[in-house]
């Protein structure tokens, strides 16, 4: 039954980080009682007033929801690690491929420009023809809305101390 739930969780990250979507796996069998049911948690509310236009009018709570597709292979709180991709706290105002401790394409380490929410939103849109060569296997967030909640949200995530 672990190998199976192992199996399972491999198949979810790497349909993720196609930019697939994949439904919920069938519950495993199991003979224990299951759990009584959690309440869901509150939903976060995120204070986008004070970032620069537009994102100062985007939901970064559907941000956040967006940013559920990049979870498996980047972090953006404070002390988020390195993962399959590097780090995404304090990415704002950083050179393109120089994140330390992570090994970039030389494509990265090439670009030749600073992360700001406008770069950003071009690279998202379609990694592989912004910055041709990169290891990025995601195929990129073709809505305009998406990416404006999923920037608004790193705006404020990733400056996060705490």
């Amino acid at each position: 039954m672990l190998l199976r739930g192992v199996l399972t969780a491999i198949t979810l990250v790497a349909l993720a980080s196609c930019g697939q979507q994949q439904s919920a796996p069938p519950p495993a069998e199991s003979t224990e009682a299951a759990p009584a049911a959690e309440s869901a948690p509150a939903a976060v509310s995120y204070d986008v007033s004070a970032l620069e236009a537009p994102y100062n009018t985007a939901d970064a709570a559907a941000g956040a929801k967006v940013f559920a597709k990049c979870k498996s292979c980047h972090a953006a709180g404070p002390g988020a690690p390195n993962m399959v991709g590097p780090s995404l706290h304090g990415v704002f105002g950083r050179k393109v491929g120089s994140h330390e401790g992570f090994i970039y394409s030389d494509a990265m380490k090439n670009a030749g420009f600073v992360w700001t929410p406008a770069e950003l939103d071009k690279y998202i849109t379609d990694p592989r023809v912004e910055i041709p060569g990169n290891r990025m296997s995601f195929i990129g967030v073709k809505d305009a809305t998406d990416r404006q909640n999923l920037i608004a949200y790193l705006l404020i995530e990733t400056k996060r101390d705490k």
